[in-house]
């Protein structure tokens, strides 16, 4: 590629507001090394702009982002089934839960629960499975 003469236009990223269109000003051993502005008139050094890189369509960019797709395309199925004879009951952190209870969280809404430890229960929601506390004591 030839390297644009004196007082040719050239693209180049302005510090002071951001524009792309300057006047090459000087030139150095065939390299462009000062530009003026054509929007604010400011005399930098020659910045050539970043290509922009285009995502193909329908590939993800990550790892993360395609784990996270992939997570949350599965439609989670509930390992222990609800104990239908119990009331649906509040989640509060307080109070002991067993496995197969149903319980409503002010958050995230109706769960049922498949694990039950001393300090902590599995609950199955609709979207995903949570860990919460049980049997605090305030």
């Amino acid at each position: 590629m030839e390297t644009p003469e004196v007082g040719a236009d050239v693209e180049s990223i302005c510090g002071k507001c951001g524009d792309v269109w300057h006047i090459v000003v000087a030139v150095v051993d065939e390299e462009i090394v000062k530009v003026q502005c054509k929007e604010c008139d400011a005399y930098h050094k020659y910045r050539p702009p970043k290509p922009k890189k285009v995502a193909k369509k329908g590939v993800k960019t990550s790892k993360a982002k395609a784990a996270k797709a992939a997570k949350a395309a599965l439609t989670p199925s509930p390992v222990v089934p609800p104990d239908t004879s119990l009331p649906v009951v509040p989640y509060v952190m307080t109070e002991v839960y067993t496995a197969g209870q149903r319980l409503e969280h002010a958050k995230f809404g109706p769960g049922h629960v498949e694990v039950a430890t001393t300090s902590k229960i599995q609950v199955f929601f609709p979207d995903k499975r949570r860990d919460l506390i049980h049997g605090r004591v305030m």
